[in-house]
């Protein structure tokens, strides 16, 4: 066995032992990240039946449902894992309705973004709460997939960690320390960026809340160069053809979270906004006359991820996820003028295409949680 397979195994093992805590206990977002490294590295049917074993906790329903709900969003889109699945659901100390029941809100799910013609966009959106049904991690990847490559744009996480103390609710065992804190992490085609702390402690909490924006606060803002050529063809008659395409992309993710001590209620907006710019050109570069098209294409649109959380009688949350109306401009310009003529031809075409505001599907359970928190609220 050379030396990177014995390294490799040797963190598979590792991963293995976070995540089952072998040794020592672990908070459950560092066996989150190990049970996603094992899955990138591909789960054998031994792995997938000892952690669907590890999904047996009932003093840890919340993230029993979150790991369920992660196996079964990999068996949706992977046949092998699905195979491997339904051969540890023979174990009848697993396969039964008390186990494999929902008692948690936790959610993992996959749903197409975009179908373009050599490309897919797609989104992976999760939330994982804590033993008390709080929220501790909730998010989206936005990845790109072509027949030949996979490439990951974008990804935000709402994260938060001490909230059971403000809420009334019971702190887990080792979290009394835990100060309490909620910001946004980014992820920008891979590379992780600074996390944005929303509030950190009780007096940062208070600070929030009631000198919190009315509009959302900008996160990040980058322009991305999606398209850069230049072109030239000699024509066997001697002319030359001139090709030119430039395309950029501008991003802009911004948020904002407001809370309501008195109404013990709380709203965080994310809004991702995109604007699309295309510009080309093909000339035929001679003396004697010119003659080509011009031509660009622009769209503007966002992405709105909302999630509301009562706790005024319980804990009741609810996520949403659309865009609105979206337009798309295409002009196309054709000329022509020749030496020794005074007129000259030019026709512009202008097309607008608009397509209807769309909000995305969640999972069923996330949708009861959204028929109770608006009962409460009507």
């Amino acid at each position: 066995m050379g030396s990177d397979n014995l390294q490799t195994q040797e963190v598979r093992e590792a991963m293995k032992r976070i995540f089952h805590q072998r040794s020592q206990g672990f908070d459950t977002a560092v066996r989150s990240k190990a049970f996603s490294m094992l899955v990138e590295s591909g789960l054998s049917q031994d792995e997938i039946s000892e952690i669907l074993d590890e999904s047996t906790d009932p003093w840890n329903t919340e993230y029993d449902s979150y790991i369920q709900a992660r196996l079964d969003n990999l068996a949706q889109r992977d046949s092998d894992i699905k195979r491997k699945l339904k051969n540890a659901m023979k174990n009848v100390n697993v396969s039964n309705y008390d186990v494999m029941s929902p008692k948690g809100k936790a959610l993992a799910f996959t749903s197409p973004l975009a179908n373009l013609k050599d490309l897919t966009a797609e989104y992976y959106m999760y939330v994982e709460n804590s033993k008390a049904g709080i929220l501790k991690r909730s998010g989206m990847d936005v990845t790109a997939t072509s027949p030949t490559q996979s490439m990951p744009l974008y990804s935000f996480g709402i994260f938060a960690a001490g909230l059971e103390s403000l809420l009334g609710e019971e702190v887990e065992a080792g979290q009394e320390d835990v100060e309490a804190t909620a910001g946004i992490s980014l992820d920008l085609l891979g590379v992780s960026l600074r996390p944005i702390s929303f509030f950190t402690g009780q007096s940062g909490l208070m600070s929030a809340v009631w000198n919190a924006p009315s509009e959302p606060v900008s996160a990040l803002q980058t322009n991305l160069l999606l398209q850069d050529h230049s072109k030239r063809l000699h024509l066997s008659n001697g002319l030359i053809v001139e090709h030119q395409l430039m395309g950029a992309i501008s991003l802009d993710l911004s948020g904002s979270l407001s809370v309501s001590l008195w109404n013990k209620n709380a709203k965080c907006l994310i809004k991702n906004s995109a604007a699309v710019v295309m510009t080309g050109k093909t000339n035929i570069i001679t003396s004697s006359f010119r003659t080509g098209i011009d031509f660009d294409a622009s769209s503007l649109s966002r992405i709105d991820f909302q999630s509301d959380v009562d706790f005024y009688d319980g804990i009741k949350s609810c996520l949403q996820m659309g865009r609105p109306n979206v337009t798309f401009k295409h002009n196309v310009s054709k000329f022509e003028s020749a030496r020794g003529f005074k007129k000259s031809f030019r026709a512009n075409i202008r097309r607008t295409q608009s397509s209807d505001a769309v909000s995305y599907p969640l999972p069923p359970r996330n949708n009861q949680e959204c028929r109770k928190l608006m009962a409460t609220n009507s």
